[in-house]
């Protein structure tokens, strides 16, 4: 089988046959992500409408596009090459797929099965770390060094650096530095880089390093030319408080101030962004430590760039979002001491305090005045939202008289409060904001309406407060294109330690409420079903929604 099929989407003529029926039923519903890319692979409709290629898009189109994603010139010849595929390669091609979504145990039980996979190709021996393979491919065939997998383009040394497969796979620490020189040595890219998903923004392979903490293959990367600064790993290394590759990192030039020019945030406002409710918070607070005692500058702002204009987060520096992210006085008082300003203003003119108000931060808010942060510019909306933060019904209750457009004039970034509010656990703030009557349609950051993260966290009683309350039940997210009963299943098999018999009481309630079926597909036409644990999907077919 050639890589190209490998990468076709399946490995049996069923498979390929659901996959283009997907493919089109997505692209009936119109998102204008996977039609934009069907424009790409179908000539003819390079400058058709998205109304008109809804209209026109048959299942020949879908088949032809998977063929030509594939690499292969028609529908019948990608079918031939898979019935005619070498049993070998196909297990290969499901042990790549496996690697590059990150399902470990699913490599290891393929390469237990199947032990010969470490030299099926230099994309498996790399990923095996089997340097011994590597040498031997390299020296047969020198230009396989930089032969991706098609159609996705994934170079073999992005293989090569899958660090997290290590202790899965029970490879010696240090045992992938040889197989990563020996592709370097034959023109592989210190700068190599894989997609995140649709997005246009790429993961570069020093990331995995850092993240890793794997420091001499991160110094390895560096010496042969990396990027220091690639938006990655400064950002994740200090995530992870991996000191010895942020010190490299350092030597080999890396910027820890300024905001890189492809996402417009700073290393401090990344770490910041992470609420302290996250269990990561601790370790996002030294690498923080970290950055600010080797010279970071606390005051630099981000998002300020043409394509931020009109964000609410123009203009923020680390502070600004520090308190809204529930951190205490003493972060506070650490960056003070190294030379925040506290009267720091957002592009909006917000100040520090008022968004210590606006987030129910009532130790940042005393810190902040004693040190001269004034109340005197509050706005009735941060009133407010500190408020429901804090579950104080009357102060709310009495803003909502005092003011009763205030809800009508929430900002989307107001409205999210809701959302964050779902997604930290904060039932009373939960309850406070529904009853006064919270817009329930906002998406938050990372798409999704409060029913849907309510669902997705198999919240029983709250999805059932929501949906009282008239929230949107077929309301398609802006990030994966589905609705809440999509992200029920998915959260069924998906979510932390989720409780089945929740899920699936969820489903249910979703059902009797409404949700339709063409919604629930997502953007990669993903049936809910396909996504859920099998309560879940047993009662989708019960009640007649899947087949």
């Amino acid at each position: 089988m050639s890589e190209s099929v490998e990468h076709a989407g399946g490995f049996s003529v069923a498979a390929l046959q659901t996959q283009a029926a997907q493919l089109l039923r997505a692209a009936k519903l119109g998102d204008p992500l996977l039609l934009e890319r069907l424009r790409a692979l179908l000539p003819e409709f390079a400058a058709a409408s998205d109304a008109v290629m809804r209209e026109s898009l048959t299942v020949q189109h879908a088949q032809r596009a998977l063929a030509t994603k594939a690499g292969v010139g028609t529908w019948e010849q990608l079918v031939r090459a898979v019935e005619g595929a070498d049993p070998l390669q196909v297990n290969a091609a499901l042990f790549l797929k496996a690697v590059r979504d990150e399902r470990w145990s699913r490599a290891k039980e393929l390469l237990a099965a199947h032990p010969n996979l470490s030299t099926a190709s230099i994309h498996t021996a790399v990923a095996t770390a089997n340097a011994a393979a590597t040498a031997a491919l390299l020296a047969a065939d020198p230009t396989c060094a930089t032969r991706p997998t098609l159609s996705d383009g994934t170079e073999p040394i992005v293989y090569a650096m899958q660090c997290s497969l290590d202790a899965t796979l029970g490879i010696a620490p240090g045992a992938r530095r040889e197989t990563v020189r020996l592709l370097l040595d034959a023109g592989a890219s210190p700068n190599a880089s894989v997609p995140i998903g649709d997005a246009p923004a790429r993961i570069p392979i020093l990331y995995f390093a850092c993240v890793s903490n794997d420091e001499p293959l991160a110094r390895l990367l560096l010496e042969r030319g990396a990027n220091p600064n690639d938006g990655e790993s400064v950002y994740h290394a200090a995530q992870h408080d991996h000191r010895t590759c942020l010190t490299t990192l350092r030597e080999f030039g890396a910027e820890l101030s300024a905001p890189h020019a492809d996402f417009g945030n700073t290393p401090l406002y990344f770490l910041a962004t992470h609420r302290v409710s996250n269990p990561v918070s601790t370790t996002v607070l030294r690498g923080m430590q970290w950055l600010l005692e080797n010279g970071a500058d606390p005051n630099v702002p981000s998002y300020l760039g043409d394509s931020d204009a009109g964000k609410a987060c123009a203009g923020e520096v680390p502070l600004h979002r520090l308190v809204a992210s529930g951190y205490d006085a003493s972060v506070v008082a650490l960056l003070a001491k190294h030379g925040a300003d506290i009267s720091a203003r957002r592009a909006d003119g917000r100040s520090v305090f008022a968004m210590a108000v606006r987030a129910g931060n009532r130790a940042a808010v005393q810190y902040l005045a004693q040190l001269g942060a004034s109340s005197a510019t509050l706005a009735p909306v941060d009133a407010l939202l500190g408020a429901c933060a804090l579950a104080d019904e009357p102060a709310a209750r009495a803003l909502a008289v005092e003011h009763p457009d205030l809800l009508q004039q929430l900002s989307p970034e107001d409205r999210q409060a809701l959302g964050v509010a779902i997604d930290e656990g904060r039932d009373a703030s939960v309850a406070l904001m529904i009853a006064l009557g919270w817009p329930l349609d906002q998406d938050g950051e990372w798409g999704g309406t409060p029913l849907h993260w309510a669902a997705w966290h198999g919240r029983v009683a709250l999805v059932s407060q929501l949906l009282v309350a008239g929230a949107p039940v077929n309301h398609r997210d802006s990030n994966y294109g589905s609705s809440p009963i999509a992200w029920t299943a998915h959260g069924s098999a998906n979510a932390n330690n989720p409780v089945i018999d929740d899920y699936v009481a969820i489903t249910d309630a979703l059902l009797s409420a409404g949700a339709t079926r063409a919604e629930s597909f997502n953007r990669w036409g993903e049936s809910p079903e396909s996504m859920a644990a099998e309560p879940v999907r047993l009662l989708l077919s019960a009640r007649g929604f899947a087949a």
